[in-house]
Order: C-alpha cells, then sequence, then structure tokens
C-alpha cells in the first residue's frame, strides 16, 4: 500500500527506504527520533529533501568559538548524560552505555567514577552479558562498540571479556572474504576495534576489512550507508583510515582528499552537514573525520 508503520523505541538513528521488485528505489531518509516534538525545522517533510548543499556561502559571519565555550557545551552534555543514568548503572540501554562510556573516557572521565548510588557505568559496561549483543540487529557492529567501550574504561586486552569479544569478531563476522553484513557500517568500527587491541595490519581480517572500505568509496569522494553517501559515515571513515594509517596500513593520501573534497562539497550554509538541513549528529562524525586529518 506504500504504508509502514513504524514504532519508534529509541532515540537511535534510523534509516529509511522503500523497496519493491520493478519499482524505482525511494531515496534514503534519516528520521532522528528526539524525546519532545519536533520543531519545523526538523520535521519529516524537511529530512526527506534533496541533500544539495549550498556550496559555502560568503554570507556567514566568520566568529570565533573559545575553549571556554566548548568547554561549557561539553560540561552541559556531560552533566546531561549523567541524568539518564539508572541505579544499575546503566545509561538508557547497553549500546547508549557503550557509546557514552567511549564519551566520557574522551573527556577524561573514567566510567568506574560515574555513579548512580552504589552502581558505575563500568560496572554495567562491564558485567553485561555479551550475549546480549548476539541478538542485535547488527552483532558486527556491537561486538567491536562494546569492546572499543571496554577499552576506553581501561579494561586491559588480556581481559576475559576483550578475549571473548576478539573471538566473536573473528568467528562469527570474519566469512567469506567480507565482515558482517553489506555496507562499511560495521567495517569501521571492526577495523578500529581490531587496530585498538593491536591487531598486525597484515592479518587476514584487517585487510578484507580494509579493502571492503576503500572499495566503496564514490568518484565524489565520499562513502557510504550501504549505497547512499552520507557526511557522517564519510567522516567515520576517514577517522578509522587516518587510525590505521598510522598503525602501518598502506592508505594512497588520495583517498583522504577525496573524502575531504566531499566533505567540504556537502557543507551547508550554517557550517554543519545533515541531510536536507544540518543537524549535530550528522555534522559531529563529519567534524570528527576532519580532526582526524588534523583540519581546524
Amino acid at each position: 500500500t506504500g504504508i509502514y508503520n513504524l514504532y519508534i523505541t529509541s532515540t537511535s538513528p534510523i534509516a529509511i527506504l522503500g523497496k519493491k521488485p520493478n519499482f524505482v528505489t525511494s531515496p534514503l531518509v534519516i528520521i532522528y527520533p528526539t524525546s519532545s516534538p519536533a520543531s519545523n525545522s526538523t520535521s519529516a517533510s524537511s529530512s526527506s529533501q534533496s541533500t544539495s548543499n549550498s556550496g559555502g556561502s560568503n554570507n556567514t559571519t566568520n566568529t570565533t568559538i573559545s575553549n571556554n565555550q566548548i568547554t561549557e557545551v561539553v560540561n552541559k552534555l556531560i552533566n546531561f548524560i549523567k541524568s539518564k543514568q539508572d541505579t544499575t548503572g546503566k545509561i538508557l540501554d547497553g549500546g547508549t552505555s557503550d557509546w557514552v562510556a567511549m564519551t566520557f573516557a574522551a573527556n577524561n572521565i573514567y566510567p568506574q567514577d560515574i555513579k548512580n548510588g552504589d552502581k558505575s557505568l563500568y560496572d554495567y559496561i562491564y558485567n553485561y552479558s555479551t550475549s546480549d549483543l548476539d541478538s542485535e540487529l547488527n552483532n558486527c557492529a556491537a561486538y567491536p562498540r562494546h569492546l572499543l567501550a571496554l577499552l576506553s574504561a581501561g579494561v586491559p586486552t588480556t581481559d576475559s571479556k576483550i578475549v571473548e569479544l576478539k573471538n566473536k569478531i573473528d568467528t562469527a563476522c570474519v566469512k567469506n572474504n567480507k565482515f558482517g553484513q553489506d555496507g562499511i557500517n560495521d567495517d569501521v568500527f571492526g577495523l578500529l576495534a581490531l587496530l585498538a587491541l593491536g591487531e598486525n595490519v597484515n592479518s587476514s581480517s584487517t585487510q578484507i576489512i580494509t579493502n571492503t572500505i576503500l572499495s566503496d568509496q564514490k568518484p565524489d569522494g565520499s562513502f557510504t550507508w550501504n549505497g547512499y553517501s552520507g557526511a557522517d559515515i564519510t567522516g567515520a571513515v576517514i577517522n578509522a583510515l587516518k587510525y590505521g594509517k598510522n598503525k602501518g596500513l598502506d592508505i594512497d593520501d588520495k583517498i583522504f582528499e577525496g573524502a575531504k573534497k566531499y566533505l567540504k562539497n556537502q557543507q551547508l550554509a550554517d557550517g554543519g552537514w545533515g541531510f536536507g538541513s544540518s543537524d549535530a549528529l550528522t555534522t559531529s562524525w563529519a567534524v570528527m573525520g576532519i580532526n582526524a586529518l588534523s583540519e581546524s
């Protein structure tokens, strides 16, 4: 009928497109659920607009953002995240708890120190069963995510939890010269996790993942969500490949030049990135890629 009813249970971004044999596939639409009513600027209609951009308008005013301003915003974000922690140490769910553990670590805060009562964020992410990851929609993205969270919390690479996750990656994800599902989302995090563990850059798993990522780049320099170009996935790939190059992976600088050109061409007039209009999530991933290129 052309109608699909979706029951949204989290604030994680949802990528939607329609496909049917002998019909033209619809454009990709990214929905960013919120816990409060969306404003007109983030309505579903604006989300489905073309991703064409202004090409960097000169009408915007250059302003200098001070370190104090950045610190103030970061502290607000940290306090907001803390406010969502329950008495088990969890913050919303397992996946979110993993991501925010990395967030705290990036701000030089150990997850052991994030507590609501007696239980810390560390207690939750360390003790929840890795078998819970098996049932996630993409467990080959979930295993690396959880592994990176544990490493950022200070868990040693020799710990049984880390070893178990590494075994899951090796046995469940690397098959038939491919890593995980179609598309490169899980490959990006698989590469980051393996390199963070000290995996040899010439190992079979690392080479399979790297070659899959590199083969995804489009002529305009972008990388894709299973065929659909995006500034967020392009920024994430830059991050992973730069990390790999620093570890000894052979990555041609032309790969980075192409990706950088794509990000520049996709930047919107307000300085951000997004699908139709700028949003914080897409912009954050793009900026992380720019940071990895050592550019301001």
